[in-house]
Order: C-alpha cells, then structure tokens, then sequence
C-alpha cells in the first residue's frame, strides 16, 4: 500500500496588508487599556532589574 500526501495549503493568497492592520489595530486597543488602566491607579510600571552574570 502507498500513501501520496495531498495535503493543500489553507489560504494561497495570505493578504498581508490586512494582518498588519489587524496588528496594529490590535496595538493600538492594548494601549487605550493600558492607559485607562494606568489612569484608574491599577496598573503601574517598574523598570526591570538587570542582573549580569559577567
């Protein structure tokens, strides 16, 4: 018995226009959040500490 692999991609004709304005659109959300959120007193920021091993 042999088996032929037929396996199609999905989507030949991916537009990568609209997944970069899906990311960005998707950014730009997270951002608004961040700042209602910061605003509101429940998220803050910190600077990471850095600790080398050299």
């Amino acid at each position: 018995m042999s088996f032929k692999k037929e396996a199609k991609k999905m989507n030949e004709n991916i537009d990568y226009e609209a997944i970069k304005m899906q990311k960005i659109e998707m950014f730009e959300r997270f951002l608004a959040a961040k700042k209602k959120a910061e605003q509101a007193g429940e998220v803050f920021s910190q600077p990471l500490k850095v600790y080398s091993s050299y």
